[in-house]
């Protein structure tokens, strides 16, 4: 049961949303060639997306890209509530700030983190992040364009100094480029998970 949800958009376009939900529950988002960086603050989630499965533990900041997403949700077993944050990215935003190369630094894998993105632990850098987002929703007057593009351009810095910064590059260069799962992959990836034909047919769609 979804007993929160408030959103935030400009020029009709949706950038910031959060969901918070009282028991388990199954999201289905069409991402429409999107990008959707989400953060779970209590409970966690499995992410399905066309060519993979994650589990998304509590504070912890994931990417997902593609046509479309299933949030399966559940619950922090003390609060018995799961909300989460989502930002929705903007390939042209992407493709403005780095073109066809996105930058990595050179010693990423010799910095300390700490509490990395991406590893199931709180992170301190991507709670700063969020805790910066969820301000707006208490103050939507404050939020503009600019605004909306410089958090974008700044988690994706952010992600691009972490441990994980391969792996978000490759990522997102499929972003920039729109290289999607085909039927072949979609079907190879999820032929032995619990996932029922529509949502097979969720995750591949011919447009």
């Amino acid at each position: 049961m979804i007993i929160d949800h408030q959103k935030i958009a400009l020029n009709n376009r949706l950038i910031f949303e959060t969901i918070t939900c009282k028991a388990e529950h199954i999201f289905n988002f069409e991402l429409m060639d999107g990008a959707f960086f989400i953060y779970v603050n209590q409970g966690y989630h499995i992410a399905i997306s066309p060519n993979e499965i994650i589990d998304e533990p509590e504070g912890n900041l994931g990417i997902s890209v593609g046509k479309s997403l299933i949030l399966k949700a559940f619950p922090n077993k003390d609060s018995q509530e799961y909300p989460v944050l989502i930002n929705r990215i903007n390939r042209n935003i992407v493709a403005n700030t780095f073109g066809n190369k996105l930058p990595i630094s050179a010693n990423h894998l010799k910095k300390e983190h700490s509490r990395d993105m991406f590893t199931g632990n709180t992170c301190v850098i991507s709670k700063n992040y969020v805790d910066g987002i969820m301000h707006f929703f208490n103050n939507k007057h404050i939020v503009t364009g600019d605004i909306a593009d410089l958090k974008m351009k700044e988690i994706l810095f952010l992600l691009l100094n972490s441990k994980k910064a391969n792996e978000v590059a490759a990522l997102l260069e499929h972003f920039v480029n729109k290289r999607t799962a085909g039927f072949k992959e979609v079907i190879e990836t999820h032929i032995l998970n619990e996932i029922s034909l529509n949502q097979l047919a969720q995750l591949y769609s011919v447009n």
